[in-house]
């Protein structure tokens, strides 16, 4: 399977759907971090309790930073969510776990 290692993304195609990059594409390595996704700083520390409690590893990057975000408070903060290749189908479906119940409870 395709794999950018700019973006961190597994995709299906010869360009990363990020980056639209060519250069940087490879097979994809069991240890590879892949990106989950992109949540609210909420939602992240909902999602990384989840992986915690399952025992995936994963990694956080905000797109702010720790300055800017503390200053304008978390509200605004959106960050990255990256899991190692080998859990990222366990990890798709707690995520998909945790949103389908979150939209349930609005109904």
């Amino acid at each position: 399977m395709p794999y950018c290692e700019r973006c961190m993304t597994v995709f299906s195609g010869d360009v990363c759907p990020e980056c639209g990059k060519k250069n940087r594409i490879r097979e994809l390595k069991p240890d590879d971090p892949c990106l989950l996704g992109e949540f609210d700083s909420i939602w992240s520390e909902v999602l990384t309790d989840v992986l915690t409690q399952n025992g995936i590893p994963f990694m956080k990057k905000g797109r702010l930073g720790a300055g800017l975000a503390w200053t304008v408070g978390p509200v605004l903060e959106k960050e990255k969510i990256y899991v190692p290749a080998s859990a990222l189908g366990e990890a798709k479906d707690l995520a998909e776990g945790i949103f389908e119940k979150a939209e349930e409870s609005e109904e």
